[in-house]
């Protein structure tokens, strides 16, 4: 796992930063209110505001892990009294689940060879009579081919500690 770049600013540039974001916008106060990925998009879709917040820090992208520990840093540290120093996140490791249930169409072949005293070839509607009878037992012959075929997803879903 990697981490962000804000792990290695000291505490005073990290500071600095901090009030220098807080002097651009008001969405940054907004953070004690929002989910991290409304905090994320508040900034992807203002170009300018987004060239601005990198700027200080000469790279023209922010990770996902930056946008999370300034995401912290917004929601943890109340900006009208920012402490000194500020209350920093931890890089932490979260397992997480992706359950996706689908159906499946499986084609399977099936082969037996079967006593007949049919000359020519047999009709399928008499297989097909043979196996309502009982007289023949298709799943039970031998496997010759199989393919799944993926035909819809019907749901998918994140879970967390699962």
């Amino acid at each position: 796992m990697g981490q962000s770049r804000f792990e290695n600013i000291s505490d005073e540039q990290l500071e600095k930063y901090v009030k220098y974001l807080l002097g651009l916008s008001d969405k940054f106060n907004a953070a004690a209110y929002l989910s991290i990925n409304e905090f994320i998009e508040n900034f992807e879709y203002d170009a300018s505001l987004y060239r601005k917040v990198v700027a200080p820090l000469n790279t023209k992208n922010l990770t996902i892990l930056d946008w999370e520990y300034l995401y912290y840093i917004f929601k943890y540290n109340d900006p009208d009294n920012l402490p000194n120093p500020l209350d920093r996140p931890k890089i932490d490791s979260k397992n997480v689940c992706f359950t996706v249930e689908e159906t499946i169409y499986r084609t399977t072949t099936r082969e037996e060879d079967i006593t007949t005293y049919i000359p020519d070839e047999i009709e399928v509607d008499y297989l097909s009579f043979l196996s309502n009878e009982d007289e023949i037992y298709p799943y039970e012959w031998d496997i010759t081919f199989e393919d799944d075929d993926i035909s819809s997803i019907d749901d998918s879903y994140f879970e967390l500690d699962c």
